[in-house]
Order: structure tokens, then sequence, then C-alpha cells
């Protein structure tokens, strides 16, 4: 089971992502995605996954 995350700006899911990413594994870079937004997928130390995406 993955846990998602949105935020209105890139800011924002940045830091998220960065933070809950720290001492886990990066599944998937928080970058921009081909539909337009931005999107990374990580899983945390404690082995909770996890998308963060942005509203646009």
């Amino acid at each position: 089971m993955d846990l998602t995350l949105e935020f209105k700006s890139e800011e924002e899911g940045r830091r998220i992502f960065e933070a809950l990413s720290e001492g886990g594994i990066v599944k998937m870079p928080f970058d921009r995605m081909f539909w337009g937004t931005m999107f990374g997928r990580l899983e945390d130390p404690f082995g909770v996954v996890w998308q963060i995406s942005t509203e646009s």
C-alpha cells in the first residue's frame, strides 16, 4: 500500500519528498512527469511507501 500526498507547489512537494526520503530509498526521483505535474515515490526508513505529487 502506498500513501499519497499532493501539494500545491513544487517547492513544498520537494521539501516533503526530501524530508521523508532521508534515510530511506528513493524509488522514483521527484521530477516533472510527461503529464505535466511533479511526482516522486519513496520508501521511508520505516518501510512506508509514499507518492508525492503536485497539482500543476
